[in-house]
């Protein structure tokens, strides 16, 4: 099986009614599925927030484009 790719964003951690103080490490893409009213709009909401996301050591946020869908 091969490795996952790392993504430029280190760490992503979630704080809100439906998570507490959760941390994931996103890969190069990575898909979030889940009924109604799981946090998947919350978890998509807080990615590229300086507060909630850690980024690569050297990188610079402004000079990407983060895309969420």
């Amino acid at each position: 099986m091969k490795d996952k790719v790392a993504a430029l964003i280190s760490k992503v951690t979630v704080n809100s009614p439906v998570f507490n103080s959760e941390v994931f490490s996103p890969t190069l893409i990575n898909y979030f599925f889940g009924k109604n009213g799981t946090g998947k709009s919350t978890i998509a909401k807080l990615i590229g927030k300086p507060d909630t996301t850690e980024w690569q050591t050297g990188i610079n946020p402004e000079e990407y484009e983060l895309l969420v869908y």
